[in-house]
Order: structure tokens, then C-alpha cells, then sequence
């Protein structure tokens, strides 16, 4: 009797797994349309640069890889330049000036740099933007002590302008810098017109 009943119970199972049949293929249809239209969302990503304003912007990338270049990027490094002032800044000439350009603090502005220079001991950092192909320099310096050959250290607030390019494949430092000193001993500003042009090392 026993063997009988749960011979009964399987028929009545297997008649209801043919009854859901149906709904157990519609089940498995949905799931298997869903997990297409997952993995299609996930094909739409396109990894690449994201930032407009740089120079290898994908304006189709989903997904920022970190590979973005900016125009500032070349002349990002360390530079052996000759560094001439023909006039009253002349003391501060030198045939293998070290120059380095670096980013700015400024993390969210990539097109900013500081250009920094040690001038007959004293390290001096002008603040310089890059627009395309070219630096320009437009920054002022309070109370930097200066070795004057004649007036010994003088305290002075110095003006920097002027603008550089780099040639020879991005190798090469190329441009001038305009330099004015201000000086209390001295009424007459100290003002000079410097070309620099160096190796990239």
C-alpha cells in the first residue's frame, strides 16, 4: 500500500512539472533577456580620456583610463639652459642655469606651471600657463633677497614676463624672460630682457 501512494505522489509531481513547463520556459527567457541587456549596458563603456581640455579628449569615452595629455605636458621637466641678461641684470647670466617646470599646486588647473630658476643662489619661482605650443610667464615675487656684485644682497620685488617654446621635437627650451627689480637702495628698477634656451633632460 505504501509503495503504491508514493508511486502516486511522483505521477502527481511529474504532472505538475509538465503543467508549469510553460512557465518555467518564460522564466528562464526573461532571466536569459535580462542578463543580454546587462552585458550589452556593459559594452557601451569605452574607456579613454574625459577631460575636454585636454589634447587626446574622447569625446565617445564612458570611463576616464588616466591618459589624458595636456599642452603643459611637454615642457613638464628639467632643463641645463644658457641663460644670458645683456643688461643691468647681467650678473646673474649663466652658462648652465638649471631650470624645472612643474605643475602648479593647483590640481583642477592643468594648464598652469611654475618655472623655477636659482639665480646666483637664490631660487626663484615664476608662475607660468601654457597655451598650446607656448609658456607664458606673468608672475611677481615679493622681497626676494638678490646678490648685487656692487650693492651686495639686496631685498627686491621682482617682475617676471615673457614666454617660451619647445623645439626639436619637445626636447629643446627656447624663450625670453623679461625681468624687472625693485629695490629700495636702488631707485632706479633693475630691468632686463633674458633669453633662455637649453636641453631638456
Amino acid at each position: 500500500m505504501k509503495c503504491q501512494c508514493e508511486l502516486a505522489i511522483l505521477d502527481l509531481k511529474y504532472d505538475e512539472m509538465k503543467l508549469n513547463i510553460p512557465y518555467f520556459k518564460i522564466l528562464c527567457l526573461t532571466l536569459f533577456a535580462a542578463a543580454l541587456s546587462l552585458q550589452s549596458c556593459g559594452d557601451d563603456d569605452v574607456e579613454g580620456c574625459t577631460d575636454a581640455s585636454s589634447e587626446n579628449y574622447n569625446v565617445e569615452a564612458t570611463i576616464d583610463d588616466g591618459s589624458c595629455i595636456y599642452a603643459r605636458d611637454k615642457f613638464i621637466g628639467d632643463f641645463v639652459c644658457e641663460f644670458l641678461c645683456p643688461g643691468p641684470l647681467a650678473f646673474i647670466s649663466n652658462d648652465t642655469l638649471i631650470i624645472t617646470i612643474s605643475p602648479s599646486l593647483d590640481e583642477m588647473n592643468k594648464s598652469e606651471v611654475i618655472f623655477s630658476l636659482e639665480v646666483s643662489g637664490v631660487s626663484v619661482g615664476l608662475l607660468g600657463t601654457v597655451e598650446g605650443d607656448s609658456l607664458f610667464i606673468d608672475d611677481t615675487l615679493m622681497d626676494v633677497i638678490i646678490p648685487h656684485p656692487t650693492f651686495g644682497p639686496l631685498t627686491a620685488d621682482i617682475i617676471g614676463t615673457g614666454n617660451a617654446v619647445m623645439v626639436d621635437n619637445d626636447t629643446r627650451l627656447v624663450g625670453n624672460v623679461g625681468l624687472t627689480a625693485n629695490t629700495a637702495l636702488i631707485p632706479i628698477p633693475l630691468t632686463d630682457n633674458c633669453t633662455v634656451e637649453g636641453d631638456k633632460q
